[in-house]
């Protein structure tokens, strides 16, 4: 019908003309940026407005309830692991997972697994127990967090290095996932 230009005032299209300047003057008198000043908010607040005006509180609390109910800190008291060792596992872990290209979030869904097995669990878990279990949690993440996730076979070859067995790593999974009452990513 008509043409449109950047200089132009108005934009024709088939059913009507629509005046620019209206749309922006509704868009400014209901934006909610608009209530906050620079000296008063940061960037992040003004960008992520949207997302925090209806929902951000209760998202909050929900994420606040989250990490109370999984706290992990002192998930290792009833076990003879001490804090280096676990220390030194998780070091271990990011290696593995970064030389297989595992997503970061593998990564770090593998320690909360680690520690919330920990936490749950009453009966005292020996030093020899963690590698087993630093391998079957990564492999729980990987099966959730990756596209391509580790398979068994690469799991028992290459990460295990044939030293654990497939039926015990199959056991300590589903022992694990019991553990945590089926809840893989923090509960959600």
């Amino acid at each position: 019908m008509g043409e449109s230009t950047l200089a132009s005032t108005t934009v024709v299209t088939a059913s009507n003309v629509i005046e620019k300047s209206a749309i922006l003057s509704d868009f400014n008198a209901s934006h909610p940026t608009l209530l906050m000043s620079r000296q008063n908010s940061t960037e992040v607040e003004r960008q992520n407005i949207n997302v925090n005006v209806e929902y951000g509180d209760s998202i909050a609390k929900y994420m606040r309830d989250l990490e109370v109910q999984f706290l992990t800190d002192d998930c290792l008291i009833r076990h003879k692991i001490t804090p280096a060792l676990r220390a030194r596992m998780i070091d271990w872990m990011i290696e593995v997972l970064t030389n297989f290209k595992c997503d970061d979030q593998t990564f770090f869904l593998a320690v909360s697994l680690l520690d919330r097995y920990f936490k749950s669990k009453t009966d005292t878990r020996e030093v020899a127990d963690l590698h087993i279990i630093g391998v079957t949690t990564m492999f729980i993440a990987s099966k959730y967090e990756d596209i391509y996730p580790l398979k068994m076979k690469m799991v028992y070859e290459k990460i295990a290095h044939k030293k654990l067995s497939i039926e015990k790593i199959k056991t300590l999974e589903l022992d694990i996932l019991k553990s945590i009452k089926y809840k893989i990513p923090n509960g959600k």
